[in-house]
């Protein structure tokens, strides 16, 4: 291919290649270990239905949410207590419900199935009055075990009504925090969600989540609600890199970087065949541009052969960079190793007090910075002493971070927090990232001598009170974005083949009459206020004389409104742009 036929495009305004985007996709497993006995089939008084149903409802919701996401993630549900039990192996009293296998339509089923009658499913399964936590840890276990593929977040979930099965068998008790502990050395998390008021962690379960590493210490330990559960395993943090921390002269640190928010992210789109209806691999590639062509058209008309004759290979393919007066260019390897200058870890560069931190800088959700014993062992008490120094300096420690080998390096300042036991990470801004709004919001600046606030304390106190009576605790869980969980209802719709869809509420629409009952008097006399307000407003406008306007030429001094209102009080049409308006008054003197 000659010289002519290179392509070379601006190192500036490229778009991130396809060689540098990388996609990190895992699989979660879940499973879920639910208490058939008989207990679990009464009804509760608080949500009046029986706490097996909550359970497989809470499946449910957790199960329809990764169909709809198109997620590879495996989940399975393991009976303890019923009159059924697998035969290989045969453990009694254990029974596999829904296999440990990749999240399916075909579990989805299943489950409605036994909500619509939940009474049927006990006698199928029956209840017996044995606990066998321990063997189904153990078979929980081996369902992970017995899977060829890597699974970063295993779970176990143990749903249960009992707080004290083993009341009198100390040996039984000693056990199952052997099997907790094997599962915090497999790294298996292991969550016991106890149902009903009455349920008391303290009298054995909360030990075992401390076995298990979920917990440091029975001090620590936080009931997990159902509610919480699907919470937890629908927007799971998640760890990004595993780093070396480096403090200088040699000195290094093990952590892990994790995330504590989830972006939003509409469904994937796929490319259907106009034909067949068939999904589409779609794949990119550099061409010739000849005269006419255009990006949007379709090439109905090109075979594969006169398409393959348009095409520029990679290595045709130059970007570059101007110096001096020239173009510099580099192959497309070569600009994808730019960005390598520094290999993954956390580099300190020196500390700065945390109130030299502006927050109105964020560029992105923070992470999470915790120690690791697995990146570099021996590090735990340097760590700690680490955090409760720039705790109690009030220091934060800024830091060069590279999480992966292919991706940039960026600033961020780490902030400790000794309660959490990590550090949150913010990334800061280069200078050209900050934007500079001085010039814009320079009227809106006061001060006490030239320029003082118009304020009227009455009213200050009157919207003090209406902000007060109206604020909510936020929390992001009470809010759902009504377009993307409007796509997913109809996803689910499809994919179940159900007749009709239900949308679900918005629940970014305020509650007026909510509002309004809280507010009470306050609402009344903040309406007063506004329309005093507005009518101060209109009796300031300035009186117009647009003959004179005309004459001198001046009509388009006027404001839209202005025009607006001059045009509607002689019957002329005040639709249209500031232009046409101005054009229009001149029209009605001519």
């Amino acid at each position: 291919m000659t010289e002519v036929d290179n392509f070379q495009l601006h190192i500036d305004n490229l778009p991130e290649s396809e060689e540098s985007k990388i996609n990190y996709c895992s699989r979660d497993g879940v499973i879920f270990i639910i208490d058939a006995t008989k207990e679990m089939f009464e009804i509760d008084p608080e949500h009046e239905k029986s706490y097996f149903s909550q359970c497989l409802e809470a499946y449910k919701n957790i199960l329809a949410e990764k169909l709809s996401w198109n997620k590879t993630d495996w989940m399975g549900i393991i009976l303890m207590g019923t009159n059924k039990w697998d035969q290989d192996p045969e453990i009694k009293h254990v029974f596999t419900w829904l296999t440990f296998k990749e999240v399916s339509i075909d579990q989805m089923i299943k489950i409605d199935e036994a909500l619509l009658n939940v009474d049927k499913f006990h006698d199928d399964v029956g209840s017996s009055t044995e606990y066998p936590l321990y063997d189904a840890l153990w078979y929980a276990t081996r369902c992970f075990n017995a899977v060829k593929i890597t699974m970063p977040f295993r779970h176990i979930v143990l749903l249960t009504r009992s707080d004290n099965p083993y009341a009198n068998d100390h040996m039984e008790k000693h056990r199952i925090r052997l099997k907790a502990d094997d599962c915090s050395n497999l790294n298996i998390r292991l969550s016991v969600v106890g149902l009903g008021t009455e349920w008391n962690p303290s009298h054995f379960f909360d030990e075992l989540e401390v076995h298990s590493g979920k917990f440091d210490k029975a001090e620590d330990y936080e009931r997990t609600l159902l509610t919480d559960l699907e919470e937890e395993i629908k927007h799971a943090s998640r760890i990004t890199a595993k780093l070396q921390w480096t403090l200088g002269n040699g000195v290094k640190l093990g952590v892990s970087v994790s995330t504590i928010t989830a972006k939003t992210k509409f469904p994937r789109q796929i490319r259907l065949s106009k034909v067949n209806n068939e999904p589409l691999d779609a794949y990119s590639y550099y061409r010739k541009a000849e005269a006419g062509y255009s990006e949007d058209e379709e090439d109905t008309d090109e075979n594969e052969e006169s398409i393959g004759e348009k095409v520029v290979l990679s290595e045709n393919v130059y970007n570059y960079q101007q110096f001096g007066g020239r173009s510099i260019r580099f192959s497309l390897q070569e600009s994808s190793k730019l960005s390598n200058s520094r290999e993954p870890g956390i580099t300190l560069l020196g500390f700065k007090p945390i109130s030299k931190l502006d927050f109105s800088h964020h560029l992105e959700a923070p992470n999470f910075v915790t120690y690791n014993e697995s990146q570099l062992q021996g590090s735990k008490a340097l760590f700690a002493a680490l955090l409760q120094k720039c705790d109690t300096k009030h220091v934060m420690a800024i830091c060069v971070v590279t999480l992966r080998s292919r991706s940039p390096s960026y600033l961020y300042a780490l902030i400790p927090s000794v309660t959490l036991t990590g550090f949150y990470a913010y990334k800061l801004p280069f200078a050209e990232n900050v934007r500079d709004f001085s010039s814009v919001l320079s009227q809106y600046y006061y001060n006490d001598t030239d320029n003082k606030c118009p304020i009227n304390n009455e009213t200050v106190d009157l919207c003090y009170n209406f902000i007060k009576k109206t604020s909510i605790k936020y929390d992001p869980v009470m809010f759902k974005n009504p377009k993307l969980h409007t796509e997913l209802a109809h996803i689910e719709s499809l994919a179940m083949d159900k007749d009709s869809c239900k949308i679900p509420f918005d629940t970014t629409i305020p509650d007026k009459e909510a509002a309004g009952h809280r507010l009470g008097q306050f609402r009344d006399l903040f309406k007063i206020e506004v329309d005093s307000h507005g009518e101060t407003k209109n009796t300031n406008k300035r009186t117009l004389n647009f003959e004179e306007l005309v004459q001198a030429k001046q009509v388009k001094s006027c404001t839209v409104a202005e025009l607006k209102d001059y045009l509607k009080s002689v019957g002329e049409n005040p639709v249209g742009r500031k232009n046409d308006l101005v054009d229009r008054v001149y029209s009605l003197f001519t």
